[in-house]
């Protein structure tokens, strides 16, 4: 695990092209605190940072192949580069480490960017060829690792974050107007897409090349998440224990992120099962607030299993590092766990290098309540007919605030009612409704529907799996593995992430969808497996998801200082502030709970304010 950067300038001179790129990979240090390395060549230059996980003494990056014509750098880890070393040892080619590094640059010199249909992993790496002056760009199937472009009038850069890119001469520092417009609609912004016009990030499961001169030429995606035929709910546990045995190869000790729910128990249970002397107990982290702290049954668990739990008690999030982990995270986020996620990566980074945690299970299997929008039981669909009339009543009674508001999640659902599948699933993750957007910052103009687009374009019959196919695609690289990665890697902690494990995600996305959904029951075969695993409390426990008391922020003052913010942004004229004063309102007498649109907002500005944003 690490951070690269790169860039291609060929009017720059090697010494600007090393000074601007070891700025940037100082800039990215916490990534990968072990090494660093750079190498600059014809115009050219590539770089990283690296986190030593797999055969620590060897593995140095830029790697480089045999004949000295391509160099390489690698963010991320090979799960079955055993498999793939001896595959080519057999075409003849030699070692000289024992890392995944190597043999993913001997797999490129012999298949080429075919390389990437070999491997499962989490990866993003560039490989720049000396002779042709090209740069190739890869990143993983689910865009577990990110990475991210831009291009000045002359130059091409990159890097695992988008904050040093902006540091670079003349990069552009101009908000991009439909990628805000997406924000406001759900929450993130899609791939390529960023926040700021002239960068771009690297979609998932895709390869792009850019030419000795900077040019980045078309996106390539090389895989796609498709169903399987003769998918057996009966091997469920035999895939799943291998996943995460391929997750625990590493040397250094691995841990797990243990809460109260059944994914961590789960990868737990297997882990604690597996034949690897590397597995290293739960990590839990309990909050104050009760509705937010699990470590109860983290530590039920934890005894169950007869593992070592490593456990401390952290206060809340507090309102008052807001700025600093919208300077840490380099972008605006509406995701109310980041702050807690932030915290507990802090704190796990200072005692063990690696931890497994449960992210894309709800995907896969069927585990948000959204999802009850598209395939909703005999007795929900009965109340679509009485939507008209169900809707004012709950419209006019106070929502409270946290994650079971159950009057908040009635009228988004009931809001939907009337759609077809695709869009109801579409309102059921959005942000604003085109309505609010539109009243919220009346000067934007629409954006593409790439949540109902994605839906539409599945290629799966069924109405959970399309849903599924396009939370795949979107959210989950978009919004939820990009929190993992920028919390995770801003404490030096490796995350990994054995549900995506590519082989397993393709046995999962196959399970017939009464294997994930019955009636209002979710993860059904996942809970079956949890049933044979876990304590029963454990498995009867309702989801509860890691989120921080974001509510309670903008109840308690938080809300004045949006105001301020909104106030002396660049990005005020885009906004009508007594709209976005009328919603803090709303949200501090309990009419509405506001939380995600507040904290998009909020940082937002901050996020402009931060990194001299403009119009």
């Amino acid at each position: 695990m690490c951070g690269i950067a790169g860039i291609v300038a060929p009017d720059w001179g090697a010494e600007r092209i090393e000074t601007n790129l070891r700025a940037m990979l100082g800039a990215i240090a916490h990534r990968g605190p072990d090494h660093e390395g750079v190498h600059v060549v014809n115009g050219a230059g590539i770089g990283m940072r690296r986190l030593s996980i797999i055969d620590l003494a060897g593995g140095l990056q830029p790697m480089f192949s045999p004949d000295g014509r391509q160099a390489m750098v690698f963010n991320g880890e090979i799960y079955n580069y055993r498999e793939l070393r001896d595959e080519l040892r057999a075409l003849g080619h030699e070692f000289s480490t024992q890392s995944d590094s190597e043999v993913l640059l001997r797999g490129y010199s012999q298949w080429g960017s075919d390389v990437v249909d070999r491997l499962n992993g989490m990866f993003a790496f560039a490989v720049h060829d000396r002779e042709s002056g090209a740069l190739l760009l890869a990143r993983d199937h689910f865009g577990i690792k990110p990475l991210y472009t831009i291009r000045t009038s002359d130059s091409f850069a990159f890097c695992s974050e988008p904050g040093p890119l902006l540091s670079l001469p003349g990069a552009p520092r101009t908000l991009d107007r439909e990628a805000l417009a997406e924000f406001l609609a759900y929450k993130y912004v899609a791939a390529p897409r960023t926040f700021v016009a002239g960068m771009e990030k690297l979609p998932a499961a895709s390869l792009v090349e850019v030419d000795r001169n900077g040019r980045l030429g078309a996106y390539r995606r090389f895989w796609s998440l498709r169903s399987k035929e003769n998918a057996d709910v009966e091997h469920l546990e035999e895939h799943f224990n291998d996943a995460v045995s391929r997750q625990l190869v590493s040397d250094v000790p691995v841990g797990v992120f243990l809460s109260g729910g059944i994914d961590s128990g789960l990868l737990a249970w297997a882990a604690s099962r597996a034949e690897s002397s590397v597995f290293d107990g739960g990590y839990t982290v309990g909050f104050e607030e009760r509705d937010f702290d699990e470590s109860g049954l983290a530590a039920q668990t934890a005894e169950h299993l007869g593992i070592r739990h490593i456990l401390t008690r952290l206060d809340s999030p507090d309102a008052a590092m807001l700025d600093t982990w919208v300077a840490r995270y380099q972008e605006p986020f509406a995701n109310v766990s980041v702050p807690a996620n932030f915290l507990i990566s802090e704190w796990a980074g200072k005692n063990v290098r690696v931890v497994l945690n449960g992210s894309g299970a709800d995907e896969l299997f069927a585990g948000y309540d959204r999802y009850l929008a598209v395939n909703p039981p005999a007795s929900l669909r009965a109340l679509h007919g009485l939507a008209p009339l169900l809707r004012p009543v709950f419209d006019m009674l106070p929502a409270g605030q946290g994650k079971r508001s159950l009057v908040h999640r009635a009228r988004r659902y009931l809001a939907g009612c009337s759609l077809s599948p695709c869009a109801r699933h579409a309102n059921s993750v959005a942000l604003f409704t085109r309505a609010e957007a539109r009243q919220i910052a009346p000067e934007l103009s629409g954006c593409r529907d790439f949540v109902l687009d994605a839906c539409r374009e599945s290629t799966h019959s069924g109405r959970l799996e399309s849903a599924i196919w396009a939370d795949v695609n979107t959210m989950l690289p978009d919004d939820y593995l990009t929190l993992v990665d920028r919390t995770s890697m801003a404490a030096s902690l490796e995350v990994r992430v054995p549900f995506l494990d590519v082989e397993f995600a393709e046995y999962a996305f196959s399970l017939p969808a009464e294997c994930k959904m019955r009636a209002w029951e979710k993860k059904v075969a996942l809970r079956d497996l949890a049933e044979r695993a876990l304590p029963q409390q454990i498995v009867q426990q309702p989801k509860m998801g890691f989120e921080s008391p974001v509510g309670s922020w903008f109840s308690g003052g938080l809300g004045k200082k949006l105001l301020e913010k909104a106030t002396a942004s660049t990005f005020a004229p885009l906004f009508d502030h007594n709209a976005i004063r009328a919603l803090v309102q709303s949200h501090e007498q309990g009419r509405v709970d506001a939380s995600k649109q507040l904290l998009a907002l909020y940082t937002l500005f901050a996020w402009g304010e931060e990194y001299g944003i403009g119009l």
